[in-house]
């Protein structure tokens, strides 16, 4: 997990980037990723359209969604960034500024302050126009019609590292890691205002957990805590689902995955849409190649492989977002309507690590980011914006 100075530091960006790798190898243990498949689709395909200059200045790791007319990018991280595969602790850089862009209009806005400064790369949820976080200790929620903010009343269990996911007028707020003598998650009703608690679920205790709101219901995934190092075999990704109206969870069928740890629901599935696998090494080994990506049906209670997935790091510009069908990642998009991969190519001017991304319908809109060629000083980030054309 990554810890926290309260009063005076806190991990940088690519300190959580660190941390999600740091899953993944716990999952997957040593041994080289591999490749299950090939791509399906052509190589760059597509082109970036530069935006009009946002009004924010240089930064990464800002909170994105999509309200249905506005890309909102609230906060980031407008501090020295780290070079690559690097764990730093500095002062905090964390924002309370944002804008939104109208892509119909072609226009960007700045949106009010945050009431505290916002973790980069934090989770949040949408209803409607309004964008749930967790700040400071404390569920905030941002009006984008109204622009304005509100904090909400919240336990002092609340997680500040959890996953805020919506379900329906809910906000549920969940621990990544879990042990059991840990508080439970939470739910916080945006109708009644009240908070009550998930009900226990059986994966308990878990690392790894993700919640994703399902036509079926809610579905917590997760790994066991497996002993690293030591552990000889390696820690697939476990399921449950919690029906609406239901106060039990229904444990589903373990798969025969190690998890990218992001999933999207595509209206009909949930999908992991990470690339490659791992055979556990020469120490430990699995005897096979395990994917990390795949797919659950949890109607079905059915698990099923990514369909021809491209090779481990063959893909280009990585920018990251998710939204129903289409899935960025890992330098492609993948778009489970047609079962296809589309490499993404990097912007003629754009910063060798991308910035925040969000999908505004079949557009991509990203902002900011990080040219390692300029060094590790504020001067190496970005506050450009581009708007992706997946026609062209």
């Amino acid at each position: 997990m990554v810890s926290v100075e309260p009063d005076g530091g806190r991990p940088r960006p690519n300190a959580v980037r660190i941390a999600v790798a740091v899953v993944l190898l716990l999952v997957a243990g040593c041994g080289t990723p591999t490749s299950n498949g090939v791509s399906t689709n052509g190589d760059g395909t597509g082109t970036w359209h530069k935006l009009s200059a946002p009004p924010l200045s240089p930064r990464q790791g800002a909170i994105t969604a999509w309200t249905g007319t506005e890309a909102l990018f609230l906060g980031g991280d407008t501090g020295p960034p780290c070079p690559p595969s690097a764990d730093c602790t500095l002062p905090q850089a964390r924002a309370r500024d944002g804008a939104a862009f109208d892509p119909e209009r072609d226009r960007w806005r700045r949106t009010a302050l945050a009431p505290v400064p916002l973790e980069p790369y934090a989770s949040r949820a949408v209803i409607g126009d309004e964008v749930w976080v967790v700040a400071a200790g404390a569920l905030l929620s941002y009006d984008a019609s109204a622009d304005a903010w509100a904090t909400h009343r919240a336990p002092s269990s609340l997680p500040d590292y959890g996953q805020v996911v919506s379900d329906g007028g809910r906000i549920v707020v969940v621990r990544s890691e879990r042990h059991s003598s840990d508080d439970p998650d939470q739910v916080y009703d945006t109708q009644a205002q009240t908070w009550s608690h998930l009900p226990a679920d059986p994966l308990d205790p878990a690392f790894g957990r993700m919640l994703t709101a399902t036509s079926a219901g809610l579905v917590l995934t997760g790994h066991d805590l497996v002993a690293q190092p030591g552990s000889d075999k390696p820690s697939f990704v476990r399921a449950a689902l919690l029906a609406p109206d239901s106060d039990r969870w229904k444990q589903l069928t373990d798969s025969d995955q190690l998890g990218g740890g992001q999933w999207t629901w595509t209206g009909k599935r949930m999908v992991d849409p990470t690339p490659g696998g791992a055979d556990g090494g020469e120490v430990n080994g699995y005897g096979r190649t395990i994917p990390s990506g795949g797919i659950l049906d949890p109607v079905t209670d059915e698990w099923s492989r990514l369909p021809h997935p491209p090779k481990y790091l063959t893909g280009g510009w990585g920018v990251e977002a998710l939204a129903g069908p289409l899935a960025a990642g890992a330098g492609w998009i993948y778009d489970d309507r047609d079962q296809t991969w589309t490499k993404v190519p990097r912007p003629a001017d754009g910063p060798s690590r991308a910035g925040s991304a969000v999908w505004a319908g079949e557009q991509l809109i990203a902002l900011g980011g990080v040219d390692d060629d300029a060094g590790y000083t504020i001067k190496a980030l970005s506050r450009d914006a581009w708007i992706y054309d997946r026609s062209t």
